[in-house]
């Protein structure tokens, strides 16, 4: 009887995710997965700012997510400035172009 107990109870934890009903993923503070993928996001980064991307991170800005890449520009000198391009993770559109001033290591 134990067992049948411990089965019926598992079975009822397992049907919880399925359901929606987990109250882990109920969580409305939970982040919620990007629309656009990295690689997506790699490519539209790219196409504003062709070089090597440095570093890339994806980032809450005002409460939206967006993917960040720094970029050394192809035509540019490698002591030359970073850019760094934002993309949005929810439409896949270039949020911002700018000079990068922070530190990075060599690749």
């Amino acid at each position: 009887m134990k067992k049948l107990k411990f089965v019926a109870i598992a079975a009822l934890g397992a049907a919880f995710p399925l359901l929606g009903a987990h109250p882990v993923l109920a969580d409305s503070t939970q982040q919620q997965a990007p629309h656009v993928s990295l690689s997506e996001a790699r490519a539209t980064a790219l196409r504003a700012v062709p070089g090597t991307i440095v570093e890339e991170d994806l980032e809450k800005e005002h409460g939206k997510s967006v993917y960040s890449f720094t970029i050394r520009a192809d035509a540019a000198p490698k002591d030359a400035a970073l850019k760094e391009v934002k993309v949005s993770a929810d439409t896949g559109a270039v949020v911002s172009v700018e000079d990068d001033d922070g530190d990075h290591e060599s690749s």
